[in-house]
């Protein structure tokens, strides 16, 4: 009951970008590079189910699709980051100082709960855990419009970004990753670190440009890269699963036949 991908993004800026990721990750998973069979799942029952899923497809966190009405959204997408396999924080700053990275320079003047930060946390607090999901992040930096047209991220404002926490975020990350069973000495480095301490943990991970994908094809070559990691995940996932567990037999009769050791 695992998401194989959950999509991280402001919603202000760049709904538009990443509603043509999330549809080529859906597409090129039920063609070109779909998730092996053992590796699907159940649907999270915690979340909504899009009406046009597909089995075969890659589950994807994406808020408008996922989050119920009447429900707690922010328990539920906290949730969605700590079921996740691979988490894809989609990295933008636009001229006008918006995007997920440049609405963080408000929190300069006034301290608020920055939900795109909030997720940042989470997922880099989860993937310190021992018996994590989350196996891996994948930044993608959003230097292409819409459009696919190319344009300029500016690396430089990344030195502005606030050397200070925000503790409203902050708190707010402590109560639900203590919620999850994360430690007090865990939590308790997590709380003093600065909003741009937590963006470089993020920028020191290995990611995608999109400026770096095809001119024709930008977004379906992202969703490319996004499947490789969740493939390759899967398949350590598949090898490591009875090392530190003792196996179901319905495991075990699928790791027989998978292995060709029984008819």
């Amino acid at each position: 009951r695992l998401f194989h991908v959950f999509l991280s993004y402001r919603v202000a800026t760049d709904k538009d970008i990443v509603g043509k990721i999330y549809h080529e990750i859906r597409e090129v998973s039920k063609s070109k590079l779909p998730i092996p069979a053992e590796g699907r799942g159940e649907w999270c029952g915690f979340t909504k189910k899009p009406s046009d899923f597909s089995p075969q497809c890659a589950k994807v966190f994406l808020d408008t699709e996922c989050l119920e009405d009447g429900k707690n959204w922010e328990d539920s997408f906290s949730r969605g980051v700590t079921h996740s396999m691979v988490f894809v924080p989609l990295l933008s700053w636009t001229d006008e100082g918006e995007g997920s990275l440049g609405s963080m320079m408000a929190l300069k003047d006034a301290d608020r709960v920055n939900n795109v930060l909030l997720e940042y946390i989470i997922a880099l607090e989860w993937t310190r855990m021992e018996d994590s999901s989350l196996r891996s992040i994948l930044p993608v930096f959003i230097d292409r419009d819409a459009e696919g047209s190319e344009k300029q991220f500016p690396m430089e404002k990344l030195q502005r970004l606030p050397d200070k926490p925000s503790k409203m975020t902050n708190d707010t990350a402590e109560q639900l990753l203590r919620s999850f069973g994360v430690k007090e000495p865990q939590l308790m480095e997590m709380r003093s670190r600065s909003v741009k301490d937590t963006v470089g943990m993020i920028l020191k991970l290995q990611g995608i440009k999109l400026s770096g994908m095809s001119s024709e094809q930008p977004f379906t070559e992202c969703a490319e890269r996004i499947l490789q990691v969740v493939l390759r995940d899967v398949d350590s996932w598949r090898r490591m699963r009875f090392r530190f567990n003792t196996p179901t037999g319905v495991e075990l009769l699928d790791w027989l036949q998978e292995n060709s050791l029984m008819r």
